[in-house]
């Protein structure tokens, strides 16, 4: 990919991602458990409600961890990430998620795709 092309994509990716997050997610990932945002739980739950969360693959997992423990929104949130057939929006709860075959699916075969591509 051309420096053009991949600066395209990730300026496609963070367009609508408010500059504070952006910011957020800089010093998190430089300092870790000693940043700033870190200790603020208050911002690092804003941060981890994200869509830049839903996408960037180092702070996903822990961001989808929070995520689930909160069962609400998961649907939603999980649609920041993956651009599926199934209506995520209206799955509320991860028990909504995973009981709904469509989504599970397109899901899987989904971060399968995004696996292969690294």
């Amino acid at each position: 990919m051309s420096d053009w092309a991949l600066g395209k994509k990730m300026n496609s990716q963070i367009a609508d991602v408010p500059l504070n997050h952006l910011i957020w997610l800089n010093d998190y990932k430089t300092y870790g458990e000693d940043s700033y945002v870190f200790q603020n739980k208050d911002i690092l739950h804003e941060l981890y409600a994200s869509p830049i969360a839903a996408n960037d693959r180092g702070i996903f997992s822990e961001a989808l961890s929070w995520i689930i423990e909160q069962n609400e929104q998961v649907g939603s949130w999980l649609s920041k990430r993956y651009s599926i057939k199934a209506d995520l929006k209206s799955l509320e709860t991860i028990e909504d998620v995973s009981s709904n075959l469509d989504a599970v699916t397109s899901i899987v075969a989904e971060t399968e795709v995004l696996e292969r591509n690294l």
